[in-house]
């Protein structure tokens, strides 16, 4: 009885962490739809779109492996803290994603980066998947 119990507080713990983690990416992806719809051409306001967008998908992503107990392995180890890549590669090993979820996410988190930085071109459709994309992918993630 005391181990049932123990696995139903895990359980809710598990419900719980993933619900918040839910709802914060939630607004996080309807502040990236709102910036998206107002950049009206202005490719800074696009590129914040983006970056929002992907910082949701990657916290989901670490909650997600959190609540699970994945372990997330830093590939490389020397790196001061685990990327998005690393979280990927653990959700896949721990197969908490399919190969094909994998792939997609990696694609959106590459237009993230690449909103992030100035020297690579975006495009307005592929922030506009990024940002549609991650919001559903991350709703059924868990």
């Amino acid at each position: 009885m005391i181990l049932g119990s123990l696995e139903r507080a895990k359980s809710l713990e598990f419900d719980t962490l993933i619900q918040l983690s839910s709802a914060l990416v939630s607004d996080e992806f309807e502040t990236s739809r709102q910036l998206l719809d107002a950049a009206k051409g202005d490719e800074s306001i696009l590129r914040a779109a983006g970056v929002i967008a992907r910082v949701a998908l990657e916290r989901h992503l670490f909650t997600v492996a959190d609540a699970r107990g994945v372990t997330i392995e830093i590939n490389p180890p020397n790196k001061k803290k685990a990327e998005g890549q690393d979280v990927l590669n653990s959700l896949g090993k721990a197969t908490v994603i399919t190969a094909i979820q994998k792939s997609e996410l990696e694609s959106l988190i590459r237009i993230g980066n690449n909103c992030a930085h100035p020297k690579e071109s975006v495009k307005e459709r592929d922030v506009e998947r990024l940002v549609e994309r991650a919001k559903e992918m991350a709703a059924t993630i868990a």
